[in-house]
């Protein structure tokens, strides 16, 4: 099963929703970290497992503690670049969704 760790502090709620709606229908095991408001901002898939984090990284150390090192993907949604070393020591494939900027992913310049 594929593994998602998303950070709900760096990504615009619309983007995450709309990800979210995505790995959802493939019955990920998803576990988002983030504000209570911005956790609170998103729709999440069903068995997603919320983690409410506040403070600086505190997010990050949430997500690092989900985290399951096994050969099964491991996509990462997040628009910072905190968790290279995780990435690259993953034994399984390793997908990151995100943008450069999140102030753009929420609003697209078309």
């Amino acid at each position: 099963m594929v593994q998602v760790l998303a950070d709900a502090d760096n990504l615009a709620a619309r983007w995450m929703t709309v990800t979210m709606g995505i790995v959802g229908g493939y019955g990920c095991a998803v576990t988002a970290a983030g504000a209570a408001g911005r956790l609170a901002a998103v729709c999440w898939p069903a068995r997603c497992r919320l983690v409410a984090a506040e403070g600086w990284q505190r997010a990050d150390l949430a997500l690092a503690g989900a985290y399951r090192s096994d050969e099964e993907p491991l996509l990462l949604v997040t628009s910072d670049g905190d968790f290279p070393y995780l990435a690259s020591r993953h034994p399984g494939p390793v997908a990151v969704a995100g943008c450069r900027s999140p102030v753009r992913c929420g609003r697209p310049r078309w």
